[in-house]
């Protein structure tokens, strides 16, 4: 059964300063051969037959197949400026069809400053500007005791009218409060990153492509990034409070990080990798302070 979309998406970075042209490049490895009519292969390293733009529409000139290689090659900056369609700041691909299985095999080859990723699970939604946005799975941890809870499920199951992958996930009980929340989310979560946000918190559009990137370090655990305030001038409180976390974010977390030393994740606006949590022994509701607690043992 056909439920799934295969996503190449490329985002690329420009420098005023200089122009540098990158590349990236996709090397097939091993050709699938179609065993059953069910089978089919997206790439054979001659054509791009089985793909198309995101949102449909012809595949950008950029892309190009290379000795059996699929290539993405940006635009110079006097190509931008003389073709409209180049102007756009992504050029993403998707299969034309939809997959519920298959086999990926590659080399990933990409240039020094380049950001680029390959995504699977994402359908094509004119709501979303960008595919990625459509493959994200997003769990609402819910523990709430009031009628709340009702207006959560009504607009979460909005949502899952767009063809998002959101779930409303709800506990027999409240062991552990907000960490055995987290807990139990991350035993169904499937993704290899866990982003983390309290029920107050509104993330900029492009925060993931902010945070994730870092995590091409093997050795990142945890991205914690600082947080704004909607409502700072609200009153003498709110502007005391404002005062003391631009404290902590600016003078500690900064300071700390400049010289190599421990900062904590802060409960919320940071993203973890999933093993990291399972290998510091995952969330524990022995203590009041779980997100420095897992921090400690991480």
């Amino acid at each position: 059964m056909k439920k799934y979309v295969l996503l190449v998406i490329i985002i690329t970075i420009f420098f005023s300063c200089k122009e540098i042209k990158k590349e990236t490049k996709i090397i097939e490895v091993e050709k699938v051969k179609t065993q059953t009519k069910d089978w089919v292969t997206l790439f054979d390293g001659n054509s791009l037959d089985h793909w198309q733009a995101y949102l449909g529409g012809d595949i950008s000139k950029h892309w190009s197949i290379r000795e059996d290689e699929l290539v993405f090659t940006p635009p110079t900056a006097e190509e931008r400026k003389a073709d409209d369609n180049a102007k756009q700041k992504t050029f993403n691909i998707v299969t034309k069809e939809n997959y519920s299985s298959f086999i990926l095999s590659l080399e990933w080859k990409i240039s020094k400053g380049g950001n680029s990723g390959i995504f699977w699970g994402v359908h094509e939604n004119i709501k979303f500007n960008e595919p990625y946005e459509t493959g994200l799975e997003i769990q609402v941890l819910d523990d709430s005791t009031d009628e709340s809870v009702i207006d959560t499920a009504k607009w979460i199951k909005e949502l899952q009218e767009t063809g998002l992958d959101i779930q409303h996930i709800r506990r027999e009980n409240r062991q552990g409060f907000k960490a055995g929340a987290l807990k139990e989310g991350l035993e169904t979560a499937k993704g290899e990153f866990i982003a983390i946000f309290d029920a107050d918190f509104l993330p900029d559009t492009d925060w993931l492509k902010k945070t994730v990137i870092y995590f091409k370090d093997p050795e990142i655990g945890v991205v914690q990034t600082r947080w704004g305030h909607i409502n700072r001038d609200y009153s003498t409180l709110t502007r005391i409070q404002a005062f003391a976390l631009d404290a902590h974010f600016t003078l500690e977390q900064v300071g700390r990080n400049s010289k190599g030393h421990f900062i904590n994740f802060n409960g919320t606006a940071g993203i973890w990798r999933k093993d990291c949590i399972l290998d510091a022994g995952n969330w524990e509701g022995d203590t009041l302070t779980e997100d420095l607690d897992l921090s400690y043992r991480a």
